[in-house]
């Protein structure tokens, strides 16, 4: 009995350690949306309801903190940052999922994306995380479009994903937000007539 007594008590701090540990990385994310890129220990402990010394029990120090609540952030997307590819499908219709598809994670993701820039400056794991992310949207970029992309030579195939790829980087849906004032149909169909005009203007070498 008391061993049993013991193992309940060893399960419930075991299940408050992982409450407060989520509640924490919370905390990072949601300041992170609300517009604080580099918050204190102080600023995070106030918002999970918890002390400076509970955090520094999770996380070694802040740079551990903000790498961790970030890969927490990117874990939980993960699903999200997957795009179906049905070559099948006309040029015109993977051309609007493309682009409903960038616009969706800019929304899910700018925040964290906006602190994550800040903080790649000194720290080389996020510096790295970005690259593998860029890497894994080409491809993607690649695999969507590979009807047009395919038959293409590498110097032009190079060419045709720079250009097309440009309006899909981070600091260009920034702007294009601001100039838009964030209207997203105006800003949908800014992108969908660039991608048509960048991919397609390889499509008439290859037909």
């Amino acid at each position: 009995m008391g061993a049993m007594a013991g193992h309940n008590q060893t399960d419930g701090r075991t299940m408050r350690r992982t409450r407060n540990r989520e509640a924490v990385l919370d905390a990072v994310l949601a300041i992170f949306d609300e517009g604080t890129l580099d918050p204190s220990i102080d600023d995070v402990a106030m918002r999970a309801g918890v002390s400076n010394r509970s955090i520094y029990r999770y996380f070694t120090d802040r740079d551990h903190l903000i790498r961790t609540a970030m890969s927490h952030s990117m874990a939980r997307l993960g699903p999200d940052l997957m795009l179906e590819v049905n070559t099948s499908d006309s040029f015109d219709e993977r051309v609007r999922r493309f682009v409903d598809h960038r616009l969706s994670i800019y929304d899910r993701t700018a925040s964290i994306t906006r602190a994550a820039k800040l903080a790649s400056a000194t720290e080389p794991l996020i510096a790295e995380q970005f690259e593998m992310a860029r890497l894994m949207l080409r491809q993607q970029f690649l695999n969507h479009f590979g009807p047009e992309l395919g038959p293409l030579a590498p110097n032009e195939q190079t060419a045709a994903v720079i250009a097309a790829e440009l309006p899909f980087q981070f600091e260009s849906f920034e702007f294009l937000a601001a100039s838009t004032n964030g209207v997203r149909e105006e800003m949908r169909n800014l992108l969908i007539d660039q991608l048509t005009l960048s991919i397609g203007r390889f499509r008439t070498t290859v037909s």
